[in-house]
């Protein structure tokens, strides 16, 4: 329509309107009617025009109206859920693809009211879109961004957009997407404040990717699977969470590569239903991180078929082949190094009490997070009584748990509890269930071998007594003053295994600034005259101090004046904090606190101080109400031109008055120049002003200010320069610690220590930082650590991220605490008020296990002499020397017979070929197992391997009784056996990752094993009605199947990758068997090869399935001894060649089918306009394949470069593809199908090696086929199968059917002869 058509159209619109308005005011009766079809002309006229029938709103408000559009999103700041909603017109949106998940998510987005909206799409409307959400029929044609902005315009004339309609990866146009994101702010030249990735394919995703991570800019990605049953989002930030290229979203949902989805010809499926939702599950997520509420999730899945929810916390891929991903986890792990705050500040917003908000409605919040607080609440009562997780009721009623209730609900008869209350009961009672659990579950153990590892066992004790001495002798073991997590109720530091919570938590130095307290003294403080008086704050970053203009104080805090040693004076801060320095030698007494005066925060406002050097020489305590008295001293000193925190507080009081007059504070006390201390690249000399300025922070409320703290530490940290005092002109990073040793030095600082984390022993205390004196293993020592990383290097693990724990262990471990003053355990040899903490007695045991069957003979406790007939005090540390280390013969009434059958008994087993424990114990007692081996074993005796792993989910949740989601071990044994829930476990996953245990698996597994038995059976009656002689093609595939099922499925064994093992041992080993049958089932199975896939099937999965395979082989084999006295089956050499012409075989057969079925689907018939009627397709009898011998010229071409380049050995690219394809002037016509061709060829590479590369065959496609045409028929269903290879053997073949044909991948022609 013509400009001067819509003026017209639009003015007649507004005359009608006008009109029917008139006639509903005039007549009542059809008032509503009238109103109605106003509303409805009002629409068809923003449709004509683009433009909204409303008015803008220029400030957002919360009152209730019916012409209000935001009073129900401001409704979410009335009832607490979101504290500054109005915000949301501050944020800018990037969203690149508008098709059923970006046009919804837009127009989510446009109805919240965000403050602008930058769209892309290169994509038209058409009809085929009309199953979805959003567009209209009569936007047929039109650019899906301009017709998304039009119609969003309509709806909210208060957004501000911008539509681009162009392919963001093309590299004409890249660079302005780019720009794009940098500059599209809200104020321009300012970067966008979230990009939303809404594309249907990997390119694009990549690229958004990449321009994300360069520019370190925060993204989702979301995606719906292709037959549009399932979906999901990702948040991505760069170098802290992991990019598309770490894990792309679709194969941690299920394991699919989405670069090989599309399927040539097959259109995808699309639900509005699904699309919607993951929409939704994306806006919601992005309001979350914008307006900084709830919990931002990292990635969440949809499973439609089963309702099902997958979340999921990611970590990067170190390995990630997109550089500028490497580059910002770099970034980001070297920062968090310098700055531990920052995740504690994150843990601390985690577990931030939920405030409970007034409002007009009535309405009352309850989350679960409040009966979260109270149950942990409970949890700090009588340290006498067992705490577990309670249900909701049990929370409720606030019943206390006791351990007797707990011995009686798991079956321990009550007359039997009272013996409980003796410590060695426990040593009795339970291992006998244990060992009757693992009988039934089959386990194979040498029962010979158990032991418990106290002075209960003598045995036992005089190992551990040899090992310290052996420790100390060698110098491994110290005494002296160090700091240590210590739990002041038992009077001891507190090791890992004795503690209830905060397993692996350090301790975290501070460096305690002392801002002596100016005189005169302030009448609540006048009684102290005379004393020097410290308010003393916790710092980690005292190289900022010269830039201090007042030190803040939580107004509502308690806080007291505390007596410290002489030198030290009085020290103003919180009792928590104080309850820590008087284990750190700062007060009179050892872990005396002596509290001077109780003091409110408000008592000690406006109080003058000199803040060491602090360019100002007298500052004052400012309010600030954010300060969080369960870290640090409450006392936090300000330093605001470096500081974000510091200074939005600080401006909030210089503007407003009615605060300062709160709290008494005068506009003098906040009138200090702000001090430039360090040069930030980027920020200026006032880093802190800058990055206020950037976020538009206006308070100290604002949820932007963390992330704009962070980003101005992070650089500040690895760029800044002092400006300022003895170090002026060093980088932070250098100058950090100088400042701090400076301080300490003049008296103007001392240093402090608190838990990392909160901690609480099993006694129920919370554990503070003492130091104290003490026996230590001297772990860190550098020529210690450098043997143990020896040790490591030649290690054998699960995967390479336990490596890498392994080695951020070796990294912070120092000086473990190898002794405490009571509990169960061997005492200290030389220094017996000691006993050996419950980690450090345990590192060797290992060793101890090869001799433990001749000394106590599978008596736990060692109260009986074992078959050695060696007594337990004649186990010296001369005699443990001559069994382990091959020392000389010691002065002992033990025959050398005796001890030399020990020691031969040592040097069998040893050294330890694997050793499997949890992945926690990574943190402590594995590190510590090498540490130990290395100082005490020669390399010949150093451990070989360590498999660890997560906890067990059941049915992907955590197992826990108040949910009923709990199996024991025995449980799960009678319903489903033993062999059945062996299958389950190996299926259930391994590596770091919690392992889940499904009960579909174990149910399948009986299901699999019944058929499987049934199979063999029929199989082994009829061996002697099969095929012998020579084998034909098939049989020689088949056969070189079976062997390749034994190297993998072995060397999976030996790699720990269980289900890997169960994949290729049985459920790829099952798929051939399959595919063979299939292709003999003319001429039947060879019967070699029928009875050894039987054999070979059985040994296999003998180690997952022992009672069956074991059953096998001897009831149905025939075998005269068990399956585990036989060796692993032989293999032959893997054929690769054959292995790929099986593999072609079964590809080209996966193919044919789907063209087949695509072939059979109705066909639509009459003309145009007129009804359609579906014409059933004719049934295809006959077959065609036609084989390409070589590529088209412009493929050739390309994979002739990409050999050039490519590197095998290494299995990389040594060039920049894109750069060497752009390079070729033959290829620049084709350059629109090079780049996709590209990018397939690249993901083929990387699947399978140089192979993907190669212009021909290894094997001649004809014969392969020939030879396999009764696989092709029945497969198929087809009576006449015919190969060529000149397309002039069937002139009927379609010429696009010839074109798709190249080598490897024959066309296929599908007709029915009659």
């Amino acid at each position: 329509m013509s400009s001067s058509g819509s003026e017209q159209l639009v003015e007649l619109l507004q005359k009608f309107k006008a009109e029917v308005s008139k006639l509903g005011e005039s007549n009542p009766d059809i008032a509503t009617k009238a109103k109605g079809l106003a509303s409805q002309i009002a629409v068809i006229q923003s449709t004509v025009t683009g433009e909204s029938t409303r008015e803008k709103v220029t400030k957002v408000s919360s009152e209730v109206r019916d012409d209000n559009p935001y009073s129900r999103l401001m409704a979410l700041k009335s009832m607490g859920v979101v504290k500054n909603y109005e915000q949301i017109r501050d944020f800018s949106v990037l969203i690149v693809g508008l098709g059923g998940v970006g046009s919804v998510a837009a127009e989510m987005l446009t109805r919240c009211g965000i403050g602008k909206l930058l769209l892309f799409d290169y994509d038209t409307v058409e009809l085929a879109n009309m199953n979805r959400l959003f567009y209209r029929p009569e936007q047929a044609g039109l650019t899906k961004a301009d017709a998304a902005r039009d119609t969003l315009k309509s709806i909210n004339p208060d957004v501000e957009f911008e539509a681009y309609n162009y392919n963001i990866i093309k590299l004409e146009n890249f660079d302005h997407f780019v720009s794009r994101i940098k500059n599209g702010g809200m104020e321009e030249g300012k970067p966008v404040d979230l990009v939303l990735s809404c594309v249907d394919n990997f390119e694009a995703r990549i690229g958004i990717n990449d321009a994300c991570n360069e520019l370190g800019q925060v993204w989702m990605e979301s995606g719906v699977s292709e037959n549009a049953m399932s979906g999901h989002i990702q948040l991505m930030v760069p170098g802290k969470l992991p990019c598309f290229g770490c894990f792309p979203p679709l194969i941690v949902a299920s394991g699919v590569d989405e670069k090989t989805l599309k399927r040539g010809n097959v259109c995808a499926a699309s639900l509005p239903t699904t699309m919607t939702m993951v929409a939704g599950f994306l806006v919601q997520n992005a309001l979350k991180y914008l307006l900084k509420f709830g919990k931002t999730s990292s990635y969440l899945g949809y499973n439609a078929m089963d309702d099902f929810f997958p979340f999921l916390d990611l970590k990067p891929n170190p390995s990630c082949d997109r550089p500028f991903c490497v580059h910002q986890q770099k970034k980001w792990q070297e920062y968090v190094a310098a700055h531990p705050e920052v995740l504690e500040e994150k843990k601390e917003e985690e577990e931030e009490e939920v405030v409970v908000v007034d409002n007009e409605w009535g309405i009352e919040l309850v989350p679960d997070e409040v009966e979260a607080k109270e149950e942990k609440e409970e949890k700090k009562g009588d340290p006498s009584k067992f705490h577990a997780k309670k249900s909701k009721v049990l929370a409720k009623t606030g019943k206390q748990v006791y351990q007797w209730n707990i011995l009686k609900s798991i079956g321990v008869p009550e007359e039997e509890i009272p013996q409980f209350a003796e410590p060695k009961h426990w040593l009795k009672y339970f291992p006998p269930y244990g060992m009757s659990d693992l009988k039934l579950f089959g386990t194979q153990v040498d029962w010979r071998r158990t032991f418990i590892t106290t002075d209960e066992n003598p045995y036992y004790d005089s190992f551990v007594r040899w090992q310290f001495n052996w420790l100390k002798q060698l110098g491994k073991i110290q005494k002296g003053v160090r700091p240590s997590v210590y739990s002041p109720l038992d009077g001891q530091p507190c090791a890992d295994h004795d503690r209830a919570s905060g397993e692996g938590v350090k301790e975290q130095e501070y460096t305690l600034i002392k801002l002596e307290l100016a005189t005169p003294f302030p009448e609540k403080l006048a009684a102290l005259e005379g004393k020097k008086v410290y308010f003393v704050a916790a710092t980690l970053r005292p190289e900022t101090m010269y830039g201090q203009t007042n030190c803040y104080i939580l107004p509502d805090g308690d806080y007291g004046a505390f007596e410290m040693i002489d030198k030290e004076g009085v020290y103003v801060c919180s009792e928590r904090s104080a309850r820590n320095m008087s284990f750190q030698d700062l007060t009179p007494e050892f872990g005396k606190v002596n509290k001077l005066m109780d003091l409110k925060g408000t008592d000690i406002l406006g109080v003058a101080l000199k803040a060491p050097l602090a360019v100002h020489e007298v500052v004052y305590t400012l309010p600030m109400l954010t300060i969080k008295m369960n870290k640090g001293t409450g006392v936090v000193t300000s330093v605001p031109s470096d500081s974000p925190d510091d200074l939005a507080a600080y401006r909030d009081l210089q503007k407003k008055e009615k605060l300062r007059e709160k709290y008494g504070i005068t506009e003098e006390m906040v009138s200090k120049d702000l001090v430039p201390i360090i040069a930030i690249p980027g920020y200026g000399d006032m880093a802190a002003v800058s990055v206020l300025d950037k976020f538009k922070i206006t308070s100290q409320n604002d949820p932007k200010l963390p992330d704009a703290k962070q980003e101005v530490y992070l650089k500040g940290f690895y760029e800044g320069v002092m400006l300022i005092g003895a170090y002026k002109g060093k980088k932070v990073e250098e100058a950090k610690n100088l400042v701090k040793d400076l301080m300490m030095k003049e008296g103007m600082a001392v240093r402090y220590y608190e838990p990392e984390k909160p901690v609480m022993s099993r006694s129920g205390d919370d554990c503070v930082v003492a130091l104290t004196e003490q026996w230590y293993l001297d772990y860190g020592e550098d020529s210690w650590r450098e043997k143990t990383e020896e040790a490591l290097a030649r290690l054998r693990l699960g995967c390479e991220e336990e490596r890498n724990l392994f080695k951020y262990t070796l990294g912070w471990m120092r000086q473990w605490a190898c002794s405490r003053a009571f509990g169960l355990g061997t005492r200290l040899p030389w220094d017996e008020k000691y006993l050996i903490e419950s980690l450090s007695d345990s590192t060797i045991y290992n060793a101890y296990y090869t001799v433990v069957h001749l000394l106590q003979g599978g008596v736990m406790d060692g109260s009986v002499v074992g078959p050695a007939g060696i007594k337990a005090e004649q186990m010296t540390d001369d005699v443990w020397n001559y069994i382990f280390l091959r020392g000389g013969m010691p002065d002992t009434d033990i025959s050398q017979d005796t001890l030399n059958k020990l020691r031969r008994e040592f040097e069998y087993w040893y050294p330890t070929n694997l050793r499997v424990s949890g992945k926690d114990l990574i943190q402590n007692h594995l590190t510590m197992y090498l540490y130990n081996h290395t100082a005490i074993f020669p390399e010949s005796k150093w451990p070989m391997g360590i498999a660890t792993n997560g906890h067990v989910l059941l049915n992907n949740e955590k197992m826990s009784k108040s949910t009923g989601n709990f199996l024991t071990l025995e449980e799960a044994v009678h319903k489903y056996s033993a062999d059945a829930t062996k299958f389950a476990l190996a299926d259930a996953g391994d590596g770091l990752e919690d392992a889940n245990f499904v009960h579909d698996t174990a149910n399948m597994a009986i299901l699999r094993l019944t058929t499987q038995l049934a199979w063999f059976e029929e199989t082994l009656a009829g061996l002697d009605s099969m095929r012998t002689g020579e084998k034909l093609y098939a049989d020689l595939i088949f056969e070189n199947e079976i062997n390749r099922a034994v190297i993998e499925t072995e060397k999976n064994f030996e790699n720990f990758v269980y289900r890997d093992a169960l994949k290729t041992g049985f459920f790829e080993l099952q798929g051939a068997r399959d595919t063979y049958r299939t292709a003999t089932s003319v001429k039947a199975m060879h019967r070699d090869l029928a009875l050894r896939f039987i054999e070979v099937q059985t040994a296999l999965l003998a180690p997952i399935c022992p009672h069956f395979c074991d059953y096998v082989w001897r009831n149905l084999l025939k075998k005269e001894k068990s399956i585990f006295a036989g060796a692993w089956p032989a293999a032959e050499p893997i054929d690769y060649a054959l292995l790929r012409a099986g593999r072609y075989m079964n590809d080209t057969v996966r193919t044919f089918r789907l063209s087949l079925q695509k072939q059979m689907q109705p066909k639509k018939k009459g003309k145009k306009g007129a009804q359609a009627e579906e014409e059933p397709p004719k049934v295809p009898d006959s077959l065609v394949v036609y084989i390409a011998d070589k590529f088209p010229e412009w493929q050739e071409e390309t994979l002739r470069l990409m050999s050039s380049v490519y590197d095998s050995e290494k299995g990389e690219f040594t060039s920049d593809l894109i750069q060497l394809v752009k390079g070729s002037a033959s290829l620049k016509p084709m350059m629109k199908k090079v780049m996709p061709f590209l990018a397939f060829m690249k993901d083929e590479v990387k699947a399978r090696g140089a192979e993907a590369l190669e212009l021909n065959m290894p094997f001649r496609e004809k014969e392969i086929l020939d030879q396999n045409v009764d696989y092709l028929s029945n497969s198929l269903s087809l009576m006449n199968i015919k190969v060529i290879e000149d397309a002039s053997e069937c002139p009927e073949m379609p010429e696009p059917t010839k074109g798709v044909a190249v080598p490897g991948k024959p066309a296929a022609f599908f007709f029915a002869s009659a």
